[in-house]
């Protein structure tokens, strides 16, 4: 029994923008040589408070690294703080901190956006920091070669030979895992003078000229970090498998978005006989005198290695297509290794028509058991990475499917076609292109009802997760959810806006770009451009750049409407359809294409026009307002517990008892839903289907 009323109603966002301003008497954040200003810039780094900092170092990144730690109660400690470079209007600054973690992977990532290079400049009131400075500006990384050694759950013994590239005049930097214990550094087989803190390596170099730089070094394991085994028979297993992540720096790089960081990779991994091992590129493997030997060559440039070791794994290898399919499972992994193959075939069926095959000719599945039971987690290079055990499905049930689209191995597959992304927005550029596939690939799987759900889920997801205001694409540079849920959303508006050939020639051109050249927002634009006949940045920037997604209010005056943007940032571009009620009772479907504040369309009728709706079948991505409440009511005199699920709440709702009935009612805007009621815990068969109308307005 299912029953509704209706009521308009409003949601309404408010948001009080206050700039910083220093309190009277604030502390200066000049100084009066670069090296002072150094000195004052680790100082307030390690005990200032966050508005201290923020007066002295003007990087967001940097400013959010001391307020994440503040907020934490993390311990912050001064580094290095060097002029690496000066002359008398302009100096160059090496200074870098450590936010103390058990993990010497966190502490480096944590760290990163402050540890740094940063530029000085000279005014009348002193010295003072104007900005940082990329690691890759002129330089390069063209190679490693990479000879390691791995004493299981202990350590890794590493010697890196690089080809690298130097042409800036302040050095050569790269950020390496702060506890990495180096023991020697040579450039073209000469000793080199270096600094090494807070997860930056840096050394002068002569510009202009190619050159070899080896390191030798040795990094312990983040055991501890990976979470402590809960008993004795836990801790003895535990010795069975480890890992070394790209996300641990355990090789030097630049970032992870950095294509001058890009290059080729030769690696020789040994290890004890009873392991087997994955580095997340193409390999081979030998054993002799109870050592196992790996020899790994990426097919395609890359910036970083992953590698997972596990005595436990019975490793496949297959063709699909022109690609050699790697699996490192144990036998009690959930997917059978055809069955992940059949998936992997799948995806390419849907993709490949379109877009062209993927840069490569490897791709491996691996079970990395010290990162606990979970399901598919994340790609590295060529290599998919579940938690132990595979998770609990890999995609979700038919019932399920349009309230929580999910299908998170088919998403990691779907990374294939844009891993040489780079720069601010590559997270967009991957994560939004694997989610938009992974939504994709669900509603092919179940039918035209399901993808046409997804999306209304997917502006859920948006709304209820708090986004909008919180973070821009490109002022987040991590890894944050704005990148996929809002960055599916961008490519599934520019599908609608382009039309799908021109959108498919456009990812095409985007897809073959080399990963060893830079691969931006600003050449995915290019690339759009191309393919749609016209410049397209004024309908892609404002969706990257802006907080905010278009708040649009439409107002009937006589034969007009007239469309307000009211969102507090960025006006987008958008070719939007519109539908209006004409005085006859009938619906009246037109297009309008806004730009601006303010945009005017003249509908032409003379007599009186009204409930105008704007972008009706919510192809993109737009704040709605009006809608209806709606109550939910069952029949279950059993029941201990009643909730409902569905694609307009992130967690279920739990319903409230009156005698045998029980009832949940939510306010919803506009829009197209489904659920279904979980009763002691348990799913039942989905209810019903309600299509909400707003009664006017947006």
């Amino acid at each position: 029994m299912m029953k509704y009323t209706a009521t308009l109603f409003l949601i309404c966002i408010w948001c009080i923008r206050a700039d910083a301003q220093s309190a009277p008497g604030a502390a200066s954040s000049t100084a009066a040589t670069p090296s002072e200003l150094a000195k004052l810039v680790l100082q307030r780094f390690a005990t200032g408070s966050a508005q201290e900092f923020d007066d002295s170092v003007p990087d967001p990144g940097a400013q959010g690294v001391v307020s994440a730690a503040i907020r934490r109660n993390a311990t912050r400690v001064s580094n290095l703080g060097q002029v690496i470079w000066s002359g008398p209007e302009r100096a160059v600054l090496l200074l870098t901190g450590t936010v103390a973690d058990k993990s010497s992977s966190s502490e480096t990532i944590r760290s990163r956006h402050f540890s740094g290079l940063y530029e000085a400049v000279k005014s009348e009131k002193g010295w003072s920091i104007s900005r940082q400075l990329p690691f890759d500006t002129g330089n390069h990384i063209l190679s490693h070669t990479v000879d390691a050694t791995i004493v299981p759950t202990q350590s890794i013994a590493v010697k890196d030979t690089l080809d690298i590239t130097a042409d800036n005049e302040y050095g050569f930097a790269v950020r390496l895992n702060d506890r990495a214990e180096l023991s020697t550094v040579t450039l073209n087989g000469e000793p080199v003078q270096y600094a090494f803190g807070g997860g930056v390596l840096w050394f002068q170099s002569p510009q202009r000229r190619k050159a070899k730089l080896f390191l030798a070094y040795t990094l312990a394991e983040d055991r501890d970090s990976k979470g402590p085994p809960k008993d004795a028979a836990a801790k003895l297993e535990a010795q069975n498998y480890g890992s070394f992540a790209n996300a641990d720096v355990w090789l030097p790089i630049f970032d992870f978005d950095s294509a001058n960081g890009t290059g080729d990779f030769q690696i020789t991994v040994r290890l004890p006989a009873a392991y087997y091992l994955t580095t997340s590129i193409s390999q081979t493997e030998s054993v002799e005198n109870a050592v196992r030997t790996i020899v790994g060559h990426s097919d395609i440039p890359a910036f970083a290695l992953t590698l997972i070791y596990d005595s436990g794994w019975r490793p496949t290898i297959a063709k699909i297509g022109s690609f050699q399919f790697a699996t490192f499972l144990t036998p009690e992994f959930k997917w059978s290794p055809e069955l992940l193959g059949k998936q992997v075939r799948e995806v390419f069926d849907l993709l490949s028509p379109r877009f062209g095959n993927p840069q490569g000719t490897y791709f491996a599945v691996a079970e990395q058991r010290d990162i606990g039971v979970s399901g598919f987690r994340y790609r590295s290079n060529d290599l998919v990475v579940s938690g132990q055990g595979g998770g609990k499905q890999l995609m979700s049930p038919a019932s399920e499917a349009a309230s929580g689209p999910n299908a998170p191995f088919a998403h990691e597959v779907s990374h294939g076609w844009t891993m040489q992304a780079t720069g601010p927005a590559a997270n967009f550029l991957r994560e939004g292109w694997a989610t938009w596939c992974e939504w994709m690939f669900v509603g092919e799987q179940y039918g035209s009802d399901v993808a046409h759900g997804i999306w209304q889920t997917a502006y859920n997801y948006y709304i209820l997760g708090a986004h909008n205001g919180a973070h821009s694409i490109l002022g987040n540079p991590d890894n944050g959810s704005v990148h996929y849920t809002k960055g599916a959303w961008i490519y599934h508006m520019l599908e609608e806006t382009m039309g799908r050939q021109a959108f498919d020639r456009g990812m095409r051109e985007y897809i073959q770009i080399p990963r060893s050249q830079p691969a931006g927002y600003q050449d995915f634009i290019t690339a759009m451009s191309h393919a749609a006949g016209r410049d397209m940045s004024s309908f892609i920037m404002p969706w990257i750049a802006g907080k905010y997604i278009p708040d649009l209010d439409a107002q009937v005056e006589g034969s007009h409407i007239i469309v307000t943007q009211r969102q507090p940032d960025i006006f987008s571009d958008l070719p939007l359809q519109l539908t209006y009620e004409t005085a006859s009772g009938t619906m009246a479907p037109t297009s309008i294409h806004i730009t601006g504040k303010v945009t005017t369309l003249d509908t032409g009728n003379p007599r009186p026009i009204r409930n105008v709706r704007i972008d009706p079948d919510h192809q993109f991505l737009l704040l709605r307002h009006l809608g209806e409440n709606v109550s939910f009511e069952l029949r279950a005199p059993a029941a201990k517990t009643v909730a409902l699920s569905g694609n307009f709440s992130l967690k279920p709702v739990p319903a409230v008892r009156n005698g045998d009935v029980w009832k949940v009612e939510i306010p919803m805007v506009n829009g197209r839903y489904s659920w279904a009621w979980q009763i002691d815990g348990k799913t039942a068969e989905p209810d019903s289907s309600y299509e909400g109308q707003a009664m006017t307005g947006v």
